[in-house]
């Protein structure tokens, strides 16, 4: 300051700093440079290992200018302090609200906890009497996927030659089956089948009714006759079709739970396929019917379809199998209606 109130000028001010740099001068030794133009001066400041360069108000005294860095160094905390308030104010709005959206999704997912569909709900569907899987499909396309796609040499295949009558699948387990059996199924389902195949037929709304048929799955082909054609849900059954009574054109609804884990121990068996032997179907049916006497026994076998000038009567007459109840429904010309069964579908 004295030397430029001196009028000295600024390079011999210069040349004067250096020269007292190499004689060791304490004050000049800090000098880093020189700024005149605007009227201040870089200075070193060493603060153990640390060194820092800062400039200096040279038309300010010690205390304004050191009064000055402390201004700034304060107003630098303050605001580090306002952004760090600012910023835990920002998380915890950020965390109210990701606990306010875990909350609302909890709750949606809660709402979503509904039971997830078996694959057979797509179609029409119910358990027999002897819990057989039994499914029809509810259209043409519907009945040519379920063929192709869900069944297997087990199943039986049953319809009826009525116009919309439904393609049924009676699903037979393979643990099962019954090898030297001309009865794959029970009876009962078979005819629970048939009753439900013909009831979504045209039959329903005309109260005229024709017999159900039944065949093995290695009879139904998509493969048509020389010169026919077959449509979407058409097959061909190849060899004898295994006529069944006249049904009844009657359909239940039900409802079937769905037990939890801890609930499954005590139901372990409750659908598994049963075959109802001639002791189980004679007690169920003094049962439902006290008042009916023990049927006589036959040897009968199934017989093949009746020509179109054959009474129900005389097709009754020519049916033949090994059960006591078809038995007993053709001996007393009764119709499906004996048999008594829940077809159970989703409401």
């Amino acid at each position: 300051n004295t030397s430029l109130a001196n009028q000295i000028s600024w390079p011999e001010i210069g040349n004067f700093i250096m020269e007292a740099k190499k004689e060791g001068h304490s004050l000049a030794s800090i000098i880093e440079y020189t700024k005149f133009e605007s009227n201040s001066v870089a200075l070193t400041l060493k603060n153990d290992s640390v060194s820092k360069s800062i400039l200096i108000d040279l038309s300010l005294s010690a205390f304004s200018n050191s009064k000055l860095y402390f201004d700034r160094r304060r107003f630098v905390i303050d605001k580090i302090n306002r952004t760090g308030a600012s910023q835990n104010k920002a998380l915890s709005s950020a965390n109210s609200k990701m606990k306010q959206v875990l909350k609302e999704n909890k709750v949606q997912i809660k709402v979503k906890l509904h039971r997830k569909p078996n694959w057979f709900e797509r179609y029409r569907w119910f358990i027999s009497s002897e819990n057989y899987l039994v499914l029809a499909g509810r259209d043409a396309q519907e009945n040519e996927f379920l063929v192709k796609r869900h069944t297997n040499k087990n199943d039986i295949f049953v319809h009826a030659e009525l116009h919309g009558s439904a393609s049924v699948i009676i699903k037979v387990p393979r643990e099962h089956v019954r090898e030297n059996s001309q009865m794959p199924v029970p009876i009962k389902t078979l005819c629970e089948a048939g009753c439900f195949a013909i009831s979504f037929s045209s039959a329903w709304e005309s109260h005229v009714t024709i017999p159900a048929y039944w065949v093995h799955m290695n009879q139904v082909s998509k493969t048509a006759p020389t010169g026919e054609y077959l449509s979407v849900g058409g097959f061909s059954i190849k060899g004898t079709k295994n006529y069944l009574p006249l049904p009844t054109l009657i359909l239940g609804i039900g409802i079937l739970f769905k037990i939890d884990q801890t609930s499954l121990e005590n139901h372990i068996n409750d659908r598994t396929p049963k075959w109802g032997d001639d002791k189980y179907y004679l007690q169920s049916l003094k049962e439902t019917h006290p008042t009916s006497e023990e049927p006589a026994i036959e040897e009968i076998s199934i017989s093949s379809n009746p020509s179109d000038t054959e009474s129900s009567s005389e097709f009754d007459q020519d049916l033949n199998h090994d059960s006591k109840y078809l038995a007993e429904v053709i001996k007393e010309k009764k119709s499906c209606d004996e048999i008594e069964f829940v077809l159970l579908d989703l409401i």
